[in-house]
């Protein structure tokens, strides 16, 4: 008995097949061509223990090898004399003819590039070489070498064009879709060798290699992105859209705020949003001789569009300002220039340690969700400066920073520096990071949710320390609109959502008409983005609205003459209690004028009037103190008395004219003039007290009373003011006289001149009538000429169908093509051409020259009228001839368009008749075709049913083997896991059980033996 207790199986791990060993002779159980007692070499013959997986024949051949061993390591063969290889199977050069002695020596062979045949020992070329220096390939073979020779092309039948290949590669020369150096497999882009059909891959929705070939497998699959599906990856999944080459997924996965799960492409096309025009900036230097600053020259340019930063280097590191400078605002702990366009003057002490920043103005804010896939693009420069911000710094400022509900601030960072300033950002979550953290990815949700809502756009406007101007140019922002009335390239990226109940906009981020957004309590600091943007919840109108303010909601157009933010208060001239009854009108003072505010339901059941400014009264029909009018009289009212008060004397005036009373010497109704011979001194209107004053004011008085008290009747008067009365009165009569007669020579021209307009202006109304008799004509005729177009595109069309059907019918026999569709294909043929047949062209041709005809002879007509009249009619001649013209080019047109397709329809029948009754011919054959294959195809069915039971048995047998397999498995599993257990025993248990245990077994084992003997 082997002592197991004592040694151990010691089985070696390469050779044997576990670690136990047989408890009596301590043998190991070995792998396939492995010996002894440890499993620990390879038997004679065999090699490669070393492996692992046991040992293999050295298959040495044995007339060439002596003896046939090999090593135990390498399983190199010991070959005899003259015979070499792995095996030794076959002669080394300069040796031929292997038999039992080994190869024989060859004779010399001194022929340029020949050598010994191997079999032979005679001087041949190498195999497949030809040429008297054995220097070339035979054909259909390559890669020539002065040993070897060439090896056979061995090109695919199928797929190649010949058996010839390169002598240098052995390429064979593949048909179009067929690949591999022997053209035996489909090249990529094609399968189903030997057919090779392209895959004709949608490269939007598969993986494609980077030259831009697209592959599927045997079946014709295509590798389909990640949202995409199909044969042809040409569709996305449900739930995605927008299928696009730039997406790595293939389909953008709908948002819809998280609102909805059906979404698709909406109809959108980029529309650039430009409000900003060119913004530069002019920056002051410091003047290091001084204290002062100067100014850099500057280029005259529209101030309207130039926005000037006056950077200045003082004494101290505080920012300063001058009367006329302002402030750098701080948004996101970036410094802003204030406003939006406009001259701007900031002045710093020293130079700026961090970059400043523009900000883009209210056009560019607000809901911008459908910008998402879009492109900011601007020019940013800044000049003059010699220190360029180190990369460090602008590695923390970002090019461009969005901020959006309040919450999200969103940061791009350009890979490298554009040169010329122009930047291109794409409003996608892959471009930008979360601000505070550039390794935070930015979600697609936190880029929607912050575009919902674009409350700041910043965009980095310096690059130098020192510099001393920038510029801001070329911005716009692409806003996704509807393709009706505009264009532009497809907006792909922009969902148009199936939104629930209370959800609208394009991906139902608004509340519809009838719901407004509410926010839930501390939602500015939910970890739930979404949050952010609320959810839409009914209007609470009280039943009086269906409309509300959606982001406050507040109700609007309230009815039953309520108002307020629910619709819970009478509105402006009603009063009462909207939960208890009916609003009634103020009646201040009547329901057809009121004088109030509003009113006020009182104690006693009535209403209290809250009077307009300057109305009184229980009713509001009187006017107020300070007032004057009628309140009762619509279109009056009572107006305020605005008495001057330097003029006047008090606030009131008279209720009805509104007369302000006055201070002496002051006049007008609101006190605001001075009276005759008083003048405007700083104490008000002071009457003029002058001695020398007073006395020309009197005498001025006396001479009036005294040209008063003359009776002047009968009297001649003064002869001078008459007479110069009079020599204006003839001088203005003589103007009046020559204009008279002027305008009567002009008169009796215009009349000579409207007899000749008047028969002018009848030749052109004639000539107009004719023209609009006409166009109807020419309408009928542009319709006919169409009618033709469509009549020989659906012949030509027609042609194309026959033709391919046609083709169809032929490639039926081999079974290329499918001939499900020939007998509606020929029914269809056969509609054509019976369409074709009906289609009378005569009429149509007779209408045409009719209508030929007629518009020559209204041109003969027109051009007698115009020969008839008179010279003067330049213009209407003028007209008349681009009339003419254009009736030429009418003609022209209706000939060439109708009698071309006439023709072509001619030409083409017969063939078309032709091509029908070879058609016809084919459908027979195709009949004929057809029940061969109906017999056929029934005894096929029966073989395949018997096929398809005999293979669902089979199927079910090894489904039960491999149950038994398993079965197995598990219990050698379970055996091997009980021996090594008795293997890993104590000592002591082995010598109280388990050894006599064995001895009791070996002695029941002999009794065994004895009584079957």
């Amino acid at each position: 008995m082997y002592r197991l207790s004592s040694y151990g199986c010691r089985c070696n791990k390469l050779g044997s097949t576990d670690s136990t060993c047989d408890i009596i002779t301590g043998a190991c159980t070995c792998k396939p061509g492995v010996v002894g007692q440890q499993c620990d070499r390879c038997q004679e013959g065999y090699f490669g223990l070393e492996s692992g997986a046991g040992c293999r024949p050295c298959d040495c051949d044995p007339e060439g090898s002596s003896p046939a061993v090999c090593d135990p390591v390498t399983g190199r063969c010991r070959c005899k004399p003259g015979v070499g290889g792995e095996r030794c199977t076959s002669c080394l050069p300069g040796y031929f003819q292997l038999a039992a002695g080994g190869c024989q020596e060859c004779l010399p062979c001194s022929q340029p590039g020949h050598l010994c045949d191997p079999v032979t020992g005679q001087c041949v070329c190498p195999p497949n070489t030809v040429g008297a220096s054995c220097e070339r390939c035979t054909l259909g073979h390559w890669g020539w070498n002065n040993v070897n020779g060439c090896q056979k092309c061995d090109c695919d039948r199928l797929g190649s064009q010949s058996s010839e290949c390169d002598v240098t590669t052995g390429q064979c020369r593949c048909f179009d879709g067929f690949g591999g150096q022997r053209c035996d497999r489909c090249r990529a882009g094609y399968f189903d060798f030997p057919r090779c059909q392209a895959c004709r891959c949608d490269p939007d929705g598969s993986e494609c290699e980077p030259d831009g070939s697209c592959g599927c497998d045997q079946t014709g699959q295509c590798r389909c992105k990640k949202n995409t599906l199909g044969e042809k990856c040409d569709r996305c999944l449900e739930g995605t859209f927008g299928m696009s080459a730039d997406n790595p997924d293939g389909c953008t996965a709908c948002f819809c705020f998280t609102r909805s799960g059906q979404c698709s492409q909406g109809e959108f096309v980029w529309v650039p949003l430009t409000v900003i025009k060119t913004k530069r900036t002019v920056v002051l230097a410091y003047n290091e001789t001084g204290d002062s600053f100067y100014t850099l020259p500057v280029v005259p340019w529209n101030t309207q569009e130039i926005c000037y930063i006056h950077l200045s280097l003082p004494d101290s590191r505080a920012v300063t300002l001058t009367d006329d400078q302002t402030r750098l605002n701080v948004t996101n702990s970036l410094r802003v220039l204030p406003g939006y366009s406009g001259d701007v003057t900031v002045g710093l002490k020293y130079p700026s340690d961090a970059p400043i920043y523009w900000q883009l103005p209210p056009e560019f804010l607000g809901d911008k969700v459908r910008s998402y896939n879009g492109h900011l693009r601007f020019r940013s420069r800044s000049f003059g400066g010699s220190r360029p911000f180190p990369a460090s710094i602008l590695s923390s400022y970002p090019l461009v920073q969005l901020q959006g509900n309040t919450r999200l601030v969103l940061e791009h960072y350009p890979p490298t520096t554009s040169p010329d300033g122009f930047y291109q950002v794409k409003l996608h979550e892959n471009f930008w990071r979360v601000k505070g953290d550039r390794r935070a990815l930015v979600t697609r949700e936190m880029l929607m949710v912050a575009l919902q809502n674009t409350q700041h756009v910043l965009i980095r406007a310096t690059d130098y320390i020192d510099a001393t101007r920038a510029e801001l140019s070329e911005v716009s922002w692409d806003i996704a609109e509807p393709t009706y009335g505009h264009a532009g390239s497809t907006a792909l990226g922009i969902e148009r959502c199936a939104c629930p109940r209370g959800y609208n906009g394009s991906s139902c981020q608004d509340p519809s008409i009838g719901f407004y957004r509410s926010f839930t309590p501390g939602y500015s600091n939910s970890e739930i983005i979404i949050d952010l943007v609320g959810e839409s919840v009914p209007c609470q109108c009280n039943g009086r609205s269906q409309v509300c303010d959606p982001d406050t909601g507040h109700c609007q157009n309230c009815t039953d003459n309520t108002s307020g933010q629910h619709c819970d208060v009478c509105a402006r001239g009603y009063y009462g209690n909207p939960s208890e009854g009916p609003c009634l009108p103020c009646l201040c003072p009547t329901a057809q004028l009121s004088n109030a505010e509003t009113c006020f339901s009182n104690y006693q059941g009535g209403f209290r009037c809250q009077c307009d400014p300057g109305y009184t009264g229980e009713r509001c029909d009187q006017c107020a103190f300070g007032y004057y009018g009628s309140a009762l009289e619509p279109g009056i009212g009572c107006r305020a008395c605005a008495c001057d008060p330097v003029g006047s004397i008090g606030n009131t005036c008279d209720a009805v004219t509104g007369q302000c009373p006055c201070r002496t010497g002051v006049v007008g109704r609101d006190c605001t003039r001075c009276a005759p011979r008083h003048i405007v001194t700083e104490r008000g209107c002071e009457a003029c007290q002058d001695g020398c004053v007073e006395l020309l004011f009197e005498s001025l008085d006396s001479l009036s009373a005294m040209a008063s008290a003359v009776n002047l009747t009968g009297a001649g008067g003064a002869p001078w003011r008459r007479f110069y009365q009079f020599s204006n009165t003839t001088e203005t009569v003589r103007e009046e006289v020559q204009q008279y007669q002027e305008s009567q020579l002009t008169l009796r021209a215009m009349y000579e001149t409207l007899e000749l307009d008047k028969y002018a202006t009848t030749i052109l109304i004639q000539a107009e009538d004719q023209l609009n008799a006409l166009s109807p004509k020419m309408d009928d005729v542009r319709q006919f000429r169409n009618e033709i177009e469509e009549i020989y595109q659906e012949v030509k069309n027609t042609q194309f169908q026959a033709e391919d059907t046609v083709a169809k019918l032929r490639n039926y026999a081999i079974g290329e093509t499918s001939s499900a569709g020939v007998q509606d294909a020929l029914l269809e043929a056969e509609a054509l051409l019976a369409r074709m047949q009906t289609v009378r062209l005569e009429p149509a041709m007779a209408a045409a020259e009719a209508e030929l005809l007629s518009a020559a002879t209204l041109l003969s007509r027109l051009r007698d009228m115009l020969s008839s009249s008179p010279g003067r009619l330049n213009d209407t001649r003028e007209r008349l001839e681009r009339l003419s013209e254009r009736l030429d080019e009418m003609t022209r047109l209706v000939a060439d368009g109708v009698r071309q397709p006439i023709a072509e329809l001619e030409r083409l029948l017969p063939a078309l008749r032709e091509r029908l009754t070879e058609l016809r011919n084919d459908q027979l054959a195709v009949k004929d075709l057809g029940n061969m294959c109906d017999g056929t195809l029934t005894n096929t069915s029966s073989l395949l049913a018997e096929t398809r039971l005999l293979y669902d048995a089979a199927k079910g047998d090894l489904v039960d083997l491999r149950d038994r397999q398993l079965e197995v498995e598990r219990a050698e599993e379970r055996l091997r896991r009980r021996t090594d257990s008795f293997s890993e025993l104590s000592e002591d248990y082995r010598i109280r059980y388990v050894l006599p245990a064995q001895v009791h077994a070996a002695t029941l084992t002999a009794q065994a033996e004895r009584l079957e003997g």
